[in-house]
C-alpha cells in the first residue's frame, strides 16, 4: 500500500506564486533556503537558486528556484506532452489526506 511520497522535486519560475498555490490546498510551507553549491554543480546551473520544502501529511515535494532561467514551455505544449512537468495526488478523502 502507498503511504507518502519520500520526496519530489520540481523546478519553477516564480517560487513565490506557487508557493501560493500549495499552501492554499494544504501544504505547510517551510522557509526559502539557498540550493547548495555542490548541486548546482552537478546540475551544470550557472548563478544560484531558492528551494523551498513543504509537506502534506509524510510527503514532501521540494519547489526550486534558479537564477539562470531556463527555456519556457514550447508554444502549443499541452499537458499530455512529454516537456510537460506535472504531479497529482489522488485520495477519495480530502481531509483525511
Amino acid at each position: 500500500m502507498f503511504r507518502a511520497i519520500g520526496a519530489l522535486r520540481l523546478v519553477c519560475a516564480d517560487l513565490g506564486r506557487l508557493t501560493v498555490f500549495y499552501r492554499a490546498i494544504g501544504f505547510k510551507v517551510g522557509e526559502v533556503e539557498p540550493i547548495p553549491a555542490a548541486q548546482l554543480t552537478v546540475l551544470c546551473i550557472d548563478g544560484g537558486g531558492s528551494r523551498r520544502s513543504m509537506a502534506l501529511g509524510k510527503s514532501r515535494v521540494d519547489l526550486d528556484c534558479f537564477d539562470q532561467k531556463g527555456r519556457p514551455y514550447p508554444e502549443g505544449a499541452t499537458a499530455s506532452d512529454l516537456v510537460f512537468q506535472h504531479f497529482a495526488l489522488v485520495t477519495d478523502n480530502i481531509r483525511s489526506a
